[in-house]
């Protein structure tokens, strides 16, 4: 897919992400031509211009994938272990491809 060129502006998703852009399978998001590597600033910075021109969505208002992964905070660890019969606070996330 070329992208070079294009700029993105005004967009809106309110419902799910990627503003400008929602990529349907994470491997599409490996590079972008001359720009190098995927990386999310890069490709909303290529994409979506420096201020991001407006584009706004639920999660990516550039650039977005679908579910890839997910991400937890509040596990137990040295610092902070779990007991038994002791409320923890655990919080999963579903995250793009770019952790979004």
């Amino acid at each position: 897919m070329d992208l070079v060129g294009n700029t993105f502006f005004g967009n809106v998703a309110p419902d799910g992400g990627g503003g400008a852009v929602l990529w349907k399978k994470a491997t599409n998001v490996t590079s972008l031509g001359s720009i190098g590597p995927a990386t999310l600033t890069k490709h909303a910075h290529h994409l979506c211009g420096a201020q991001g021109t407006s584009n706004t969505a639920r999660y990516g208002p550039c650039v977005a994938t679908p579910y890839h992964s997910l991400g937890s905070t509040g596990l137990p660890s040295a610092a902070s272990p779990w007991y038994a019969g002791v409320s923890f606070p655990l919080e999963v996330r579903k995250r793009d491809a770019y952790g979004q």
